[in-house]
């Protein structure tokens, strides 16, 4: 997981999909997590870009990121 370069997160109402991929686009993370397991998880990820979906939630996990010290697009 430490070689992660990009985290792509899907976000819906109760549960999350995350997707991670390497700087040669190989993917290393596959991962359904619930809303409540999510923060958690996203503040031990090592430093990667992190993209969303535009959707309503979108701004506020992006603050959520960037008050956790982590680079959202």
């Amino acid at each position: 997981m430490n070689n992660i370069q990009i985290l792509a997160i899907d976000i819906a109402k109760n549960v999350f999909q995350l997707h991670g991929n390497d700087k040669h686009g190989h993917c290393l993370l596959k991962k359904r997590l619930t809303r409540t397991k999510f923060p958690e998880f996203i503040a031990n990820v090592p430093a990667c870009t992190i993209v969303m979906e535009s959707c309503g939630g979108t701004s506020y996990w992006a603050r959520k990121f960037n008050g956790m010290g982590i680079r959202s697009n």
